[in-house]
């Protein structure tokens, strides 16, 4: 009988609880304390911004009176769905704009955000949200660039910008996320399967795709980050086809993404990183809606003086 070894013990439990009920959710919680929490240099670099996160943002603001950004973050929450995150990692070469019902309630010395009040409240909450993220190009003609990301995403590294910086050298209009799903109909199916939405408003989604011939198996993306650049009338007129397909149809806007692009002629654009970001705790963490843990958030939202 071999001597028990700490090594084989590790593996043997490991294993269990990799496979016993839930192997798809147990490894994302793998590499989740894995490549966050079990990485002591990025709980430091945490704790570090933690220290001095107001200082942060107001380096940040110096930096931003003496230059003009070309390119914009942003954002939106709608009903308070979501606080605002407090990026731990801010680019000084961008401007950040958060959308919100009460911009009054957070003070700027808290967040890099600049918080402005809605600018389209005209139907539910969902996609009221999703209208400012399909119409970045309307919402920012002083920019020449945006990037959108979901309002439950925290910046944690360089990681995104770096991505960002090869796509833009690369001159393409569009990037976005990289979705394990390559099909439009199966993420309706899987909507309608997990009731995201009034399955009977994605199947007329869904018939309608396929009465005009939209491919199967044309590709996916997860919309989640979103890059665009703002002087381009065939992805305009694209975003105008999106929007009008949430409005109409489901509201889950990643369905028919696609779809419109197609519909317009526009090719598929790049993946903004080969792999998917949601898995990439150390650099991109993606929380669930109004579950954000409370070590993700530095201050409490405050009024203004």
């Amino acid at each position: 009988m071999q001597p028990y070894s700490l090594k084989r013990g590790f593996y043997f439990y490991f294993m269990q609880f990799l496979f016993r009920t839930n192997p798809s959710r147990n490894l994302r919680k793998t590499f989740f304390y894995w490549s966050y929490l079990g990485s002591f240099k990025r709980l430091w670099e945490i704790y570090s911004i933690k220290r001095n996160y107001r200082r942060l943002v107001s380096d940040y603001r110096q930096q931003q009176k003496k230059r003009k950004a070309k390119l914009v973050v942003y954002s939106c929450i709608t009903s308070n769905y979501d606080p605002p995150m407090q990026l731990k990692f801010i680019n000084p070469d961008f401007d950040y704009v958060f959308f919100v019902e009460n911009p009054e309630a957070y003070a700027p010395e808290d967040y890099p955000w600049d918080f402005r009040p809605l600018a389209f409240a005209e139907l539910d909450k969902v996609r009221n949200a999703r209208w400012h993220k399909i119409m970045g190009q309307q919402l920012f003609p002083e920019y020449e660039e945006t990037l959108w990301i979901d309002s439950n995403i925290d910046i944690l590294s360089p990681l995104l910008y770096s991505d960002l910086q090869k796509i833009r050298a690369s001159g393409a209009p569009m990037a976005v996320a990289m979705h394990t799903r390559k099909c439009s109909y199966l993420e309706a199916q899987e909507c309608m399967k997990r009731r995201k939405d009034d399955p009977a408003l994605i199947q007329k989604e869904y018939d309608l795709m396929k009465s005009e011939g939209f491919p199967e198996n044309y590709g996916m993306y997860e919309t989640h980050i979103l890059y665009r650049r703002n002087n381009n009338p065939e992805i305009k007129t694209a975003m105008q086809t999106w929007w009008q397909m949430v409005k109409d149809f489901s509201r889950r806007d990643q369905v028919s993404f696609v779809y419109s692009l197609w519909k317009n002629g526009l090719p598929l654009p790049p993946e903004l990183n080969p792999l998917r970001y949601r898995y990439l705790y150390g650099d991109i963490l993606t929380t669930r809606h109004t579950q954000k843990k409370k070590f993700l958030f530095f201050f409490e939202p405050r009024e203004k003086n």
